[in-house]
């Protein structure tokens, strides 16, 4: 299955090993690789993951051919952010070969149309956060675990975060976001609460390390973004 090419992300897709239970009408999927944004990196993985199990019910797959998700598993993956010096992510498109596509081809840069799952999960993730072209080392975050139910990318969906900080501490966050934003998925709305906890302000990098400031720092509060701004009270 080496090659193959997930249409709505529009990213290369390497896949393993690929088995399927008939009684629990899931689909199972070995050592996972998706390509990055070619603006972003040519060689690079968006994401690599140890396996991938997706849930279907199998009577309208069978009978009417139709596809509905019921779960979507991700184990052990590794997921690489890179912002652009423009403000653009590399997850901010699906994939279109260009960090922001001209405003001319942003309605080919859209989220599949009601798409949606009953549930996603990522478990015992990696994440690694940086910069295109920096000598800043990134930021990497470990123990990532991520649930989110009745998931639709045209409407809002619940969603719990947890994740381990880089230089100790850990971040529960919870709330709500969408409708998915189709042409810069970077900006899409969520409403959230957020739990810091004994989280190193400057290995985290909230504070240049230079400055001399450190120290253990807690928070509990709201974090919520209309997809443009983002704030923290």
């Amino acid at each position: 299955m080496s090659g193959a090419f997930f249409r709505g992300l529009r990213r290369q897709v390497k896949l393993g090993d690929l088995g399927l239970s008939i009684l629990s009408g899931t689909v199972g999927v070995e050592d996972i690789s998706i390509s990055d944004d070619p603006a972003f990196s040519k060689s690079s993985s968006f994401i690599t993951a140890k396996s991938l199990k997706v849930g279907v019910e199998l009577m309208p797959l069978i009978f009417s051919k139709q596809l509905n998700v019921t779960g979507i598993a991700l184990n052990e993956p590794q997921i690489t952010l890179l912002k652009a010096t423009n403000g653009t992510w590399n997850f901010s498109s699906p994939g279109t070969g260009t960090p922001k596509a001209p405003e001319s081809e942003k309605s080919g840069a859209s989220t599949p149309q009601n798409f949606s799952v009953a549930k996603l999960e990522i478990k015992d993730g990696k994440l690694i956060v940086g910069k295109v072209n920096s000598a800043t080392k990134p930021q990497v975050y470990d123990k990532v675990n991520v649930e989110v139910t009745n998931f639709s990318s045209t409407s809002q969906f619940p969603f719990d975060l947890t994740i381990n900080r880089p230089g100790g501490g850990s971040a529960k966050v919870s709330g709500k976001a969408g409708p998915i934003n189709p042409q810069d998925w970077a900006k899409t709305p969520f409403d959230a609460t957020m739990k810091l906890k004994d989280t190193d302000i400057a290995a985290a990098g909230f504070v240049d390390p230079a400055s001399g400031l450190g120290g253990l720092a807690d928070f509990d509060g709201s974090l919520n973004s209309n997809g443009g701004h983002a704030k923290a009270a």
